[in-house]
């Protein structure tokens, strides 16, 4: 069970007659985490919508629930899940409330912790529907990423970066179609600040 250390409440009137329009009840946890918040959207002492949270032990958001009309029932939930490392490795959406995930998102890090995939199943039938991979230079700088927009493991769009010695990125080159040419590139120019 989770103990609640305090509870703010923000009201808005938003026509000047001096009665709150829009309250907004936010509950904390003994750890600051935000675990509920309410949302009154007419003033009328009773919440519409209902969002809460729940964390791990490492204080890591593990799941946010989206009550969209007040009758106690989620309709949205959004479940997060961490590596070791508490890097976020998968994000899981269920945008019905019918208990199933319509879409994953899941990440991939290097030893360095770089994000170097995010794959995304845009209808939770298992399969990743738009692949983003990401390579980075030694120093972390990341310097390409592509994307495969329909994943068949093709790169549809391709970005590259350029770095000075300080780190400053000095071009950029987006090629649309992946075909391996460059259709526009972006230079950049420092001062001696940086």
């Amino acid at each position: 069970m989770t103990k609640v250390s305090y509870v703010r409440i923000t009201s808005t009137d938003l026509n000047g007659d001096g009665i709150p329009d829009r309250i907004t009840t936010s509950i904390y946890d003994a750890n600051d985490n935000l675990i509920e918040e309410r949302l009154d959207r007419n003033g009328d002492g009773q919440p519409d919508q209902v969002t809460t949270y729940r964390y791990d032990t490492a204080g890591n958001r593990t799941e946010v629930s989206v009550d969209l009309n007040g009758d106690g029932i989620p309709d949205r939930i959004t479940q997060f899940t961490y590596d070791a490392e508490g890097n976020l490795i998968t994000l899981s959406q269920d945008l019905n409330g019918d208990g199933q995930p319509d879409r994953i998102t899941q990440f991939a890090y290097d030893a360095e912790g770089n994000l170097i995939e995010e794959s995304v199943d845009l209808n939770g039938d298992g399969q990743p529907d738009r692949i983003t991979q990401f390579t980075y230079d030694t120093q972390g700088n990341r310097i390409e990423e592509r994307l495969d927009l329909d994943g068949d493991g093709v790169a549809d769009q391709i970005s590259t970066y350029r770095y000075d010695d300080a780190g400053n990125r000095i071009e950029e080159s987006f090629d649309t179609n992946g075909d391996g040419v460059a259709d526009q590139i972006s230079t950049y120019r420092y001062d001696d600040a940086g």
